[in-house]
């Protein structure tokens, strides 16, 4: 039987971003990136060509995870606190946006 600790008892993974401004950036951040790919595909597609589909998916999932992060969410099992954290959530926004867009 798997044993699952709480937040508590595991400690938050992400204690320093565990913070109201924090939260704010993956909020914001998240919002930015859902408004770009809904309302501007064209700015995701370069040069006429298809997205890499790979790294849109990856940008999506770092979206993903900002919004969770940016309203508060915390995860109770350990998997999800890093698959959805707010520290992978930014490094795939950050890597996955500069790989779209250079």
């Amino acid at each position: 039987m798997m044993n699952l600790m709480t937040a508590d008892q595991a400690g938050y993974l992400s204690g320093p971003l565990d913070n109201g401004p924090a939260r704010a950036v993956s909020l914001l951040a998240a919002i930015a990136v859902s408004v770009l790919v809904t309302f501007t595909p064209q700015l995701v597609i370069s040069g006429g060509q298809a997205p890499d589909h790979g790294i849109l998916a990856l940008w999506l999932w770092g979206m993903a995870g900002a919004y969770i992060h940016g309203v508060g969410f915390r995860h109770r099992h350990w998997f999800w606190r890093i698959v959805l954290g707010p520290e992978l959530a930014w490094l795939l926004l950050v890597v996955g946006g500069l790989m779209l867009f250079l």
